[in-house]
């Protein structure tokens, strides 16, 4: 055994390993169903709360 310091190569941080994208970039055929769902969404939200909470 060596009671030297071990070399600077032995003391790198090992990359971490790859994972899955969880936040990749959505295909462009997806934008508008995305942008027509969440209109429809907030459509909803806006008549359900006009229809009962407020009034």
């Amino acid at each position: 055994m060596s009671t030297t310091l071990s070399s600077c190569d032995d003391l790198r941080i090992p990359p971490m390993p790859r994972t899955i994208r969880i936040a990749a970039r959505p295909r462009a055929s997806t934008l508008p169903m995305q942008l027509a769902a969440a209109a429809a969404t907030g459509f909803i939200l806006a008549w359900v709360l006009t229809r009962f909470a407020i009034g």
